[in-house]
């Protein structure tokens, strides 16, 4: 929806959420997704055994609609928990290499895809978190909780969003 992400454009987002097959895209990268998809629980153990923080996952394909905008919408890989309330989401990914050009931060696109799960999940409630984890070429272990002091992103995220959403409306 921003324009960030290397692995689909916003005509392709656009174009699937239209119903549409993206041509090419049945195939392309599988068995990277389904590698990532059968990691996503050791990445779950890793980050539970490096914070002492608690998951939840939630049952395959659940979906979480915002409180007050049915148009956003996601699925969640885990949920944080400490006692008995969920406290954030956890956004588990696997890649092969670690980028340079990251350096020490988290690539944008995820840390976007982490605000927008965050605010599907809890809107901006004080205190509900975003982690990002990611598994490197499965050995190699990071995470960070995703902060955005001055609002940027999610200034970015949102601006995106309706931008994308009037569009599918207007078609």
């Amino acid at each position: 929806v921003c324009g960030v992400s290397p692995y689909r454009t916003p005509f392709q987002l656009y174009w699937e959420k239209k119903g549409f097959d993206v041509v090419g895209d049945a195939d392309k990268n599988a068995a990277e997704k389904d590698a990532g998809n059968a990691l996503e629980e050791r990445v779950g153990q890793r980050f539970e055994k490096e914070t002492g923080l608690l998951l939840l996952r939630p049952e395959p394909f659940t979906i979480v609609r915002h409180a007050t905008n049915d148009g956003l919408f996601c699925t969640p890989d885990f949920f944080v928990v400490e006692g008995d309330a969920i406290v954030g989401i956890l956004q588990a990914k696997t890649t092969r290499f670690w980028r340079r050009a990251w350096g020490d931060e988290m690539p944008l696109e995820w840390r976007l895809q982490a605000l927008h799960e965050r605010e599907c999940c809890r809107g901006s409630e004080l205190g509900f978190r975003a982690y990002l984890a990611v598994l490197v070429s499965g050995v190699d272990f990071k995470w960070k909780l995703v902060i955005d002091p001055d609002g940027a992103l999610i200034s970015l995220l949102d601006s995106s969003e309706d931008i994308f959403a009037q569009r599918l409306r207007d078609d």
